[in-house]
């Protein structure tokens, strides 16, 4: 299972089945935030079986090992875990100027990286 924790800020890729599967047979996988005991879930745009779910994020309970993946399970893994590190080095830079808080989260995700002059600036050369 891949997780961070940044100060009291967790965060984990969890398949959410809270709410039921969908006609699809599939479960929205999202990020779970959790800081100072309040939970926040932050769609990661996939859904997967549950059964591919633990193939992709956990060991096999007889092997110990990674499961073997095809070519496709292994880009969508690296996609999934690509966007779940993007979150945590936001929460990181959250954490260096200020005291972190889902607000802030989601005011930055809403803003992209156009939160200071110098960001802007680099997003403006780069497009």
């Amino acid at each position: 299972m891949k997780n961070f924790e940044v100060g009291k800020t967790t965060g984990a890729i969890v398949l959410y089945k809270t709410k039921g599967e969908k006609k699809n047979k599939m479960y929205p996988v999202k990020f779970r935030i959790i800081h100072d005991r309040e939970t926040m879930f932050i769609s990661s745009k996939y859904d997967l079986k549950e059964e591919t779910f633990t193939k992709l994020f956990y060991d096999n309970p007889q092997t110990k090992k990674p499961y073997s993946l095809t070519k496709e399970e292994k880009k969508t893994r690296s996609l999934i875990v690509a966007s779940f590190d993007r979150l945590k080095d936001e929460i990181e830079a959250i954490s260096l100027v200020q005291e972190y808080s889902h607000r802030e989260l989601k005011k930055r995700l809403g803003k992209g990286k156009r939160n200071t002059i110098s960001d802007a600036f680099d997003v403006m050369i780069a497009g």
